[in-house]
């Protein structure tokens, strides 16, 4: 299989929905040049149990048996070569800014999915709480469990805007 990357400089095309509390945001950014299968990725402010909470994940849509793959953590992405990996980064950075401007939630968390990351791996989730506190929240707590690291955010502002 090889990943075809289809973001461009600025952006991959994307649709937000919202249902039930939830809201999610999917934004194309590839396929596969051998098989049937479609990449996007997707972010999601979904309900938990008294909370919100961040997600994001790749997923993989076979179009010819409507199989589906999904991909939480990085290490099972490795098929996106190196400089996709940074587009594909930076659109979920963009995306993620964009689903809190539009959702605007009080407080949310997120959760790594993989435990006891070095310090490497766990830059990508610093870069969401920079486009976090950037969107008017700040990171109210920060602590592991289970070897995973969390961060609960909430707005204490409006969000930052160039002048």
């Amino acid at each position: 299989m090889a990943f075809v990357c289809t973001i461009d400089r600025t952006w991959a095309q994307g649709a937000g929905f919202d249902w039930e509390g939830e809201s999610t945001l999917v934004a194309g950014i590839g396929y596969d040049d051998e098989h049937p299968v479609s990449y996007s990725i997707v972010l999601s402010l979904s309900p938990s149990p008294g909370e919100v909470e961040f997600i994001f994940y790749v997923v993989a849509d076979n179009e010819q048996t409507s199989q589906v793959q999904y991909y939480f953590s990085g290490r099972e992405t490795l098929f996106i070569p190196k400089d996709d990996r940074q587009k594909v980064l930076r659109a979920a950075l963009m995306a993620a800014r964009l689903l809190v401007d539009h959702c605007k939630p009080d407080r949310f968390f997120m959760i790594t999915v993989d435990a006891d990351m070095p310090p490497k791996a766990m830059v990508k989730s610093e870069w969401f709480c920079r486009v976090f506190t950037d969107a008017g929240y700040r990171v109210s707590d920060t602590f592991f469990q289970h070897g995973k690291a969390w961060w609960s955010l909430e707005r204490v502002a409006e969000p930052d805007v160039p002048e």
